[in-house]
């Protein structure tokens, strides 16, 4: 290099030697711009073949305007080359020059649509616009005039995998690896293909020799890598490739959830999760979701109730899918408020002002809003803003509001006739603030509902406890003895299945409470 450097300087018109100098920085990955200068201003003394190496090195580090300018000058000389025209649209595509690609393919297509490259890159484009029989057409055409070519195409199984036929793509990624077995977007296809299809064994063969071919793989290719490692239950690796996910990953914070959820798993299969629950401690000390979660698994039944940020937190991750997880996990809280009411005689249609204290999405609300009709009011509240962002979505409640109960209550004195508090108790561990504060916003003759998850016998619990999953259990006779410190006694009580979780039955009890007269 350094050779060819000063040969240059000794004689700055030699084509010969610029050319070699910028080979050879394309071989090393490199861009050294007092050459890359020079070389653009000459572009037109150089081979074609030798541009298109100098375009794929200005294209690896990113000179995607002087890529085209490559690209362009080659298709002036011929602008019947095909590949030139493929690697245009594509590094349009990666500016998101969206209009000038199509006007681009519209060129093209009629002049070159009986070849097979052509026929794939519009296929591609047509079914990322979902026009997905147009795609069908011209893939199924450019595969009966080069079958080979169209299997090694990523935008042919992009195609196959968005319109849900995964396992068309998995048996195309199998011919087509016999072909070219280190084909990287092949590879990665079947991988993602066969984690769809559920094949999670198989998908885990093909992350890891794809790991392999390219040791720095893209953020979004290891999710999916440790989402099929959770459906292959090999917990312990899923945790590690989800630690190896940069920083900057634009979805990573809701990561946390499933870190969470993975070491949750490996506690309830009798899986040691201290060292890694140790090592995500280390690396977000500060993270209120972090800190509880390590404090559950590791066995801290006594630990405190978190503060106000792990809710918050926490809930906001959690809301765009809370109600189909609940849904999931066959949860019957609604159906109970509505069954423990009845049973207290409550009347409904008395205008009341009801309170559904920690709504979250609103899922109790409309088994409240008979009791607020026909002219009273039913307001939610609630820490986290996205889960009240669901709630509103709901159309049931007449206000909305984002606050801590500790401090909300306080400052409504005797102003709801029912207050419902569902499932909210499972992430307070002492309930007696909670408690007091109820019984000040309650109306001298007004009702609580509200539910606890019951201490198994066989726990020992004298008052609370928090338990891996990070929930607290409570004891009852703990919870009637903070409701009497509140001036509050039991009407009904009763003790019903609530949930399912991790396949075991969630038992709770459901309370209605006045105050004492």
């Amino acid at each position: 290099m350094a050779e060819y450097k000063d040969l240059l300087a000794s004689d700055p018109s030699n084509i010969a030697w610029l050319s070699n100098i910028v080979l050879c920085l394309t071989e090393m990955n490199q861009i050294d711009e007092t050459v890359f200068g020079p070389f653009l201003e000459r572009i037109d003394e150089f081979s074609t073949e030798a541009l298109f190496c100098y375009e794929d090195a200005l294209e690896y580090f990113g000179h995607t305007d002087d890529a085209l300018t490559v690209l362009d000058e080659i298709l002036e000389r011929d602008d019947t080359n095909i590949t030139a025209w493929v690697i245009k649209a594509e590094l349009l595509e990666a500016l998101g020059e969206g209009d000038k690609v199509l006007a681009l393919l519209k060129s093209i297509f009629p002049r070159f649509k009986k070849d097979e490259r052509v026929l794939c890159l519009v296929a591609g484009y047509a079914s990322k616009a979902g026009n997905l029989k147009q795609a069908d057409y011209l893939f199924k055409k450019a595969l009966k005039i080069n079958r080979p070519y169209t299997l090694q195409s990523i935008y042919f199984y992009e195609h196959l995998i968005s319109s849900g036929r995964e396992k068309k793509a998995v048996q195309c990624a199998k011919e087509a690896l016999k072909i070219q077995p280190d084909n990287e977007n092949v590879l990665e296809s079947y991988a993602v293909a066969n984690a769809l299809s559920g094949d999670y064994d198989e998908a885990d063969e093909a992350f890891e020799k794809l790991q392999k071919l390219s040791p720095e793989l893209p953020d979004r290719i290891k999710v999916l890598w440790a989402d099929a490692l959770l459906g292959k239950k090999d917990f312990a690796k899923a945790f590690d490739i989800v630690e190896t996910i940069s920083r900057d990953y634009v979805f990573k914070e809701s990561l946390f959830l499933f870190q969470r959820k993975v070491l949750y798993y490996m506690k309830f299969a009798g899986q040691d999760v201290s060292e890694r629950a140790a090592r995500w401690l280390r690396e977000y000390p500060d993270n209120a979701i972090v800190q509880h979660t390590c404090a559950a698994l590791r066995g801290d039944r006594d630990a405190p109730t978190p503060p106000l940020d792990f809710t918050r937190e926490f809930f906001d991750l959690f809301a765009d899918d809370f109600d189909e997880v609940l849904s999931q996990l066959e949860y019957t809280g609604p159906t109970r408020v509505k069954e423990i009411l009845k049973q207290s005689d409550l009347p409904e249609g008395e205008s009341w002002t009801v309170l559904d204290a920690g709504c979250g999405t609103g899922l109790i609300g409309s088994v409240l809003r008979p009791y607020a009709a026909p002219e009273g009011k039913l307001v939610g509240v609630d820490a986290s803003s996205r889960m009240l962002d669901q709630a509103r979505m709901k159309v049931i409640y007449d206000e909305l509001e984002q606050a801590d109960l500790l401090e909300y209550l306080p400052q409504h004195p005797k102003e709801y006739m029912l207050i419902s508090c569902m499932d909210v108790s499972p992430y307070i561990g002492d309930l007696q603030p909670l408690f007091n504060c109820f019984s000040k916003a309650l109306d001298d003759d007004g009702w609580l509902v509200f539910s606890v998850l019951k201490a198994p016998a066989e726990e020992n619990v004298s008052e609370y406890a928090l338990m891996p999953s990070g929930q607290y259990f409570h004891a009852l006779p703990y919870v009637e003895k903070c409701l009497r410190y509140a001036d509050l006694e039991v009407e009904t009580s009763r003790q019903d299945l609530l949930r399912y979780e991790m396949g075991e039955a969630l038992t709770g009890a459901l309370y209605v409470v006045r105050k004492k007269q």
